[in-house]
């Protein structure tokens, strides 16, 4: 039998509405981190900007996008902006593993039990949050238990709060990239040349004479 669904004694700390600006000004902030992306590939590919556009919409996945630029870096910077761009490439790992899980959660009211007038546990505190499912069921274990795995649980539950300080952390990333591209000079691509064989190095044999 299932037990009665559970009454709110107060209305949420928070609204529907509330949580849908959040997550729109969330995503309208990821907007500029791929903003950056075709003056970025522009130069390091030094292509054309309409080529660099086909790149970005064949749906390649971030991760790719990352080694492609990862794999120029060394072609085309010097080693103290190598070292800028990979600083920023982790941050951009970091903080696109982070938007999926907004993304891809969905909204849950958490309710806390608090005391109420006669001094029991049998009032409601409770405010939505971005909730993204773990699939692995110990996990969630870990995330729901009354002593939450707090390292678990800021990986998987998202509050307004939280929420608000991603969008924050990514337009700080996107003004960085935004610098990176304006200040760096690309070196030219150089071309592979033939292995120059020194020939006076290799035995020769005399011909066969066939005796």
């Amino acid at each position: 039998m299932n037990p009665p669904p559970l009454k709110l004694t107060a209305p949420p700390e928070n609204t529907p509405d509330e949580c849908d600006v959040s997550l729109g000004n969330y995503l309208r902030a990821w907007d500029q981190i791929e903003h950056q992306l075709l003056p970025l590939f522009n130069k390091m590919l030094g292509t054309h900007q309409n080529a660099t556009q086909i790149l970005l919409q064949v749906k390649l996945n971030q991760p790719t996008l990352r080694d492609i630029l990862e794999a120029l870096s060394p072609l085309r910077l010097t080693p103290k902006d190598q070292a800028a761009l990979k600083a920023l490439l982790r941050r951009w790992q970091s903080a696109s593993s982070r938007r999926n899980r907004i993304v891809h959660g969905h909204w849950t009211l958490s309710v806390e039990m608090v005391k109420g007038p006669s001094g029991k546990d049998d009032h409601t505190k409770s405010k939505w949050v971005r909730f993204y499912s773990p699939a692995d069921p110990t996990i969630l274990s870990r995330i729901m238990r009354k002593k939450p795995d707090q390292k678990l649980q800021a990986a998987h539950r998202f509050r307004l709060r939280d929420i608000h300080q991603a969008a924050e952390d990514v337009k700080k990333l996107a003004s960085d990239m935004a610098a990176f591209n304006n200040r760096i000079r690309v070196l030219p691509f150089v071309t592979p040349q033939p292995i120059d064989i020194d020939q006076s190095a290799i035995e020769t044999r005399p011909e066969d004479d066939g005796g």
